[in-house]
């Protein structure tokens, strides 16, 4: 959520963002949706943010959706399962 966060103020040019968390027997469901400038998901900019934000669901072996277009906002969704472990990076 964080990493969202700052996509919104570094790249929306709104104030406005809802988000929506959500957790169910079998997931975690985080929603960001703002109202700014939207983009073409297609035509990403080379930033890491959006690429941070899949490798840790990738992780959690969760799922990223992202939609956008110019002139909508953009929305994304994170699902994770419910009983997903971070790994451990020291392997112990």
């Amino acid at each position: 959520m964080q990493e969202a966060l700052t996509n919104v103020s570094k790249h929306a040019g709104t104030d406005q963002v809802e988000i929506t968390l959500q957790t169910t027997a079998e997931e975690t469901i985080l929603v960001v949706r703002d109202w700014g400038c939207g983009f073409e998901p297609a035509r990403r900019g080379s930033g890491l943010g959006l690429l941070g934000i899949q490798e840790r669901v990738k992780l959690l072996g969760g799922q990223l959706f992202l939609q956008s277009r110019p002139g909508w906002g953009t929305r994304l969704e994170v699902r994770v399962p419910r009983h997903a472990q971070a790994p451990n990076p020291a392997g112990r």
